[in-house]
C-alpha cells in the first residue's frame, strides 16, 4: 500500500512537473505587430519602406484621382514614374527580406540542438511571409494606381479613340 501511494505521489508529481515545463514554453500569440516588432533591424526597415510605398501610391493614386487632368502632364509623367518605381522595386524588396529572414533562420536552426519544433521556427517564417506580402501589395497598389494614371481621360486621347472610328475607303 505504501509503495503505491509512493508510486502514485512520483506520477503526480510528474506530472505536475511536466505541467510547470509546459506553462513555461508557452509563448504570447502571434500577431502581425508582433512579427514586425520582433524582426531584425534590416527586416524592419525593408518592410517600414514598404509600407510606406504602399502609401505613397495610394496617395499618388489619390491626388490623380482629385486632381485629374489639371495636375498637367509633367506632374502625372513624375507620378507615373515613381509608380513605375515602385511596382518595379517592391517585390524585389520584399523578397530580399524574406531571403534574409529565412537565411538567419536556417543558421540558427544549424546552430540549435536538440532540433527547434515548429512552433519556434514560426514566427521566422511569418516573418518572411510578411516581407513577402508586403512587397507584392505595394507593387499591386502601384500597378493598379499606374494603370489608372496612363489610362486614356477622354475619347480625343489616345488609341480608344482612333480605334473607334469608323473606317472610310
Amino acid at each position: 500500500m505504501i509503495r503505491s501511494r509512493m508510486a502514485l505521489t512520483a506520477i503526480l508529481s510528474g506530472l505536475a512537473g511536466a505541467a510547470k515545463a509546459n506553462a513555461a514554453i508557452t509563448r504570447p500569440r502571434l500577431t502581425g505587430f508582433a512579427v514586425l516588432a520582433n524582426a531584425t533591424p534590416v527586416v524592419q526597415a525593408i518592410m517600414l519602406l514598404l509600407v510606406a510605398a504602399s502609401l505613397t501610391a495610394l496617395t499618388l493614386w489619390g491626388l490623380q484621382a482629385t486632381q485629374g487632368d489639371r495636375a498637367g502632364p509633367v506632374r502625372k509623367a513624375k507620378r507615373l514614374a515613381v509608380l513605375s518605381a515602385i511596382s518595379g522595386s517592391a517585390p524585389l524588396f520584399g523578397l530580399a527580406a524574406a531571403s534574409y529572414t529565412l537565411l538567419n533562420g536556417c543558421i540558427g536552426l544549424s546552430n540549435v540542438r536538440p532540433t527547434a519544433d515548429l512552433a519556434t521556427v514560426a514566427p521566422g517564417l511569418a516573418e518572411a511571409m510578411m516581407a513577402t506580402m508586403l512587397g507584392l501589395l505595394a507593387a499591386a497598389i502601384a500597378a493598379a494606381a499606374r494603370r489608372v494614371l496612363d489610362a486614356p481621360s477622354g475619347p480625343a486621347d489616345g488609341k480608344i479613340a482612333e480605334a473607334t472610328l469608323p473606317r472610310t475607303a
